[in-house]
């Protein structure tokens, strides 16, 4: 069994959450949980029960001293009874039996510092995060603590696009004016979709298992690998553009990828099709994303509007009634129902499927928010403020 230290339980501990969680009594009188069967559990499920006990913890430092002296007197109760008790183990308790509430939570991947969170995103199932803040190492979240990335050693660089497979375990990374580099779980290793040269890398996508990959350069070209080979797209025909952004299905076959000052394309895994939410006109596009199975979108653009593609036809969005907004970042749930967006308005926009919702994840101020990442659920989400902190909701 786990070791733990009395009253609470360590972030550290590890143990099988597939076993039952234990409320016991200690024969030093305190009570505790454990986590009932040995440290065999793989990496994903440990990550899961630190994260939870993660947010418990901050969820009762968010409480108010009234409401944790419900708690405490509660617990006095279960002393005087001969069950020693303290009121945080008893709201803990309470968590561990009862489904938490989601809420926003601050991120400190750098510490109590600000940074230009350019890039975020998130794992399918909502636990694990990357984030790049433009100069300086890009972070990653596992769920438990974050740590810098660093793909060719002690060497920091202008990360530009970094996103995080759908099952949490590999990444892209483009360097404004460098290289392009993969993670696979185990090893970096540089990409040259366009020869041995820098480039300004601005736009990636990874496929749910982290084996191939779009990625769109700034005044350049557009290029997809499908496990073996990279290979240069010319949705617009041979022109260069300024992929502001791109993304890929799940299995790796299809595409979503928007021009700044120009137009969007799809990719069906047969031919490119220019898509017209807005009728034969250009626009800013500044964000887009793609369903899991690659039918469904969504896009976003600058001193404009929302659009979603449901599979048959472009809707547009207005969470902020009929008036154009700096919408600088989208995302889209695994079904293609629910979404996220945001821009230089101050405010982040959640769709749960049904209606739009305003949200606060640093409470009622502005922020011009740069990036986001939506799960594969839908139900939790990153969001990155420009030279501010990070926000995650779940």
């Amino acid at each position: 069994m786990a070791k733990v230290t009395a009253p609470c339980l360590s972030l550290s501990a590890k143990g099988m959450v597939d076993k039952k969680l234990v409320f016991q009594k200690r024969p030093s009188g305190h009570a505790v949980f454990w986590n009932k069967g040995h440290a065999n559990a793989n990496s994903s499920d440990q990550t899961a029960v630190r994260n939870r006990f993660l947010k418990v913890k901050t969820a009762w430092l968010m409480l108010t001293d009234e409401e944790k002296a419900v708690y405490n007197d509660l617990a006095k109760g279960y002393t005087e009874k001969g069950q020693a008790m303290t009121g945080y183990n008893l709201f803990l308790k309470t968590y561990t039996t009862v489904p938490y509430l989601p809420f926003w939570m601050e991120q400190q991947a750098l510490g109590d510092t600000y940074a230009w969170w350019y890039h975020c995103d998130i794992s399918g199932d909502g636990l694990k995060y990357v984030a790049s803040g433009g100069a300086g190492f890009p972070r990653f979240f596992d769920g438990a603590k974050w740590t810098p990335l660093k793909p060719i050693g002690d060497v920091e660089e202008n990360t530009g696009p970094l996103r995080i497979s759908r099952d949490g375990n590999c990444f892209i990374m483009g360097v404004t004016g460098g290289r392009l580099r993969t993670f696979d779980g185990v090893v970096w290793t540089e990409q040259q979709p366009a020869g041995d040269e820098t480039r300004w890398w601005y736009s990636a996508g990874i496929s749910a298992n982290g084996t191939k990959f779009i990625a769109g350069i700034i005044g350049g070209r557009l290029y997809t690998f499908d496990g073996m080979s990279w290979t240069e797209q010319r949705p617009a025909g041979d022109v260069d553009q300024s992929w502001l952004s791109c993304d890929i299905s799940d299995d790796g076959t299809k595409f979503i990828a928007c021009a700044f000052t120009g137009r969007i394309w799809t990719f069906d895994g047969v031919a490119w099709t220019e898509q017209r939410p807005l009728g034969d006109i250009d626009a800013w596009w500044r964000a887009c994303g793609i369903s899991a199975d690659g039918t469904k979108f969504i896009v976003s653009a600058l001193n404009g509007r929302i659009f979603t593609f449901d599979g048959v036809a472009w809707t547009e969005h207005r969470p902020l009634g009929d008036e154009n907004k700096q919408w600088r970042t989208c995302g889209i749930s695994a079904d293609g129902t629910k979404f996220i967006v945001a821009g230089g308005d101050g405010r982040v926009y959640t769709f749960d499927g049904v209606s739009w919702k305003e949200q606060q994840p640093d409470g009622d101020g502005g922020k011009v928010w740069l990036s986001c990442g939506i799960s594969a659920n839908g139900n939790d989400f990153i969001v990155g403020a420009e030279y501010d902190r990070l926000f995650s909701y779940g």
